[in-house]
């Protein structure tokens, strides 16, 4: 009786094993090549959902009120966060405060600091219950959405973009109502991101 032929061991040769370390040397650079396309455009998805919002809730600012908001374009900041969600002030005291939607009191002198002016003008008095009430444009706002300034040790909030830019993860929105120079009608908004080495721009004037 012929016994049966012993059956090869299986096993990888040298050229299937280069063939193997190849192909993933591909994949692996196609995954490095399109990476950096598929975060930013995850990137701009979100930040340009949030810019509608923004937008939404400044339009409906101006069609309750009259008016854009202002945009303390000397300053280099913008009242934003307090215009769109709305203060109560107390004119009893001097200088006078204002509270925001999480109670944080800040005095004229405050607001004319980092905004140049004396107040906000989505404000009612505390002490005058027939007053219409106080308008909040924004009322889903999540908490990330609007950040302390760092570093100055007052509780002034900005609207803050939800990605980092040129500057850092501290990214407020940029808002012009006075000269706008894309909305020559109306007021320029955009942020300004930093997607590995790339810069970008998202505004309300272009896709």
């Amino acid at each position: 009786m012929k016994s049966s032929p012993r059956s090869r061991p299986t096993a990888f040769t040298l050229i299937e094993l280069m063939v193997v370390i190849a192909i993933i040397g591909i994949l692996a650079g196609l995954i490095v090549y399109l990476l950096p396309g598929v975060k930013e455009k995850q990137v701009r998805g979100r930040v340009k959902t949030e810019l509608a919002m923004l937008v939404m809730a400044i339009e409906g600012y101006k069609a309750k009120i009259g008016f854009y908001p202002p945009d303390s374009a000397g300053t280099g900041t913008n009242a934003l966060f307090y215009e769109l969600t709305g203060t109560v002030r107390n004119q009893k005291v001097n200088p006078p405060i204002f509270i925001d939607r999480d109670n944080t009191q800040l005095t004229s002198n405050t607001i004319g600091t980092y905004f140049g002016t004396s107040g906000f003008l989505n404000s009612i008095d505390y002490q005058n219950p027939d007053q219409e009430s106080r308008q909040n444009f924004l009322p889903n706002l999540k908490p990330k959405a609007c950040e302390k300034i760092p570093g100055t040790g007052d509780d002034i909030r900005l609207l803050v973009a939800p990605y980092k830019g040129p500057g850092g993860d501290f990214n407020p929105w940029h808002y012009r109502s006075s000269n706008p120079q894309h909305n020559p009608e109306g007021f320029d908004l955009w942020a300004e991101l930093q997607v590995g080495n790339k810069a970008i721009v998202i505004g309300n004037w272009k896709e």
